[in-house]
């Protein structure tokens, strides 16, 4: 499961503003834009890959487990 936190219209009102979780590690959050499609396929449980497959793999992971790459890295 992901999580899309703070979602806010954009202001032309062409789909939205989301934020990931802070990282853990290091408190950073990611924004990204979602068209009102791919919110609404969040809404129906669809998987991170599915919604938002346009982002990188590692911003996808951001909003699943939350941990930046940075940190992600540095685990290793």
């Amino acid at each position: 499961m992901f999580t899309l936190n703070n979602i806010r219209k954009t202001d032309d009102l062409s789909g939205y503003y989301v934020d990931s979780h802070s990282c853990p590690m290091c408190s950073d959050t990611l924004t990204i834009y979602v068209s009102s499609d791919e919110l609404y396929r969040y809404n129906q449980g669809a998987y991170a890959q599915d919604v938002i497959s346009r982002v990188p793999p590692s911003w996808r992971e951001r909003f699943i487990s939350g941990i930046c790459e940075d940190c992600w890295d540095l685990d290793d």
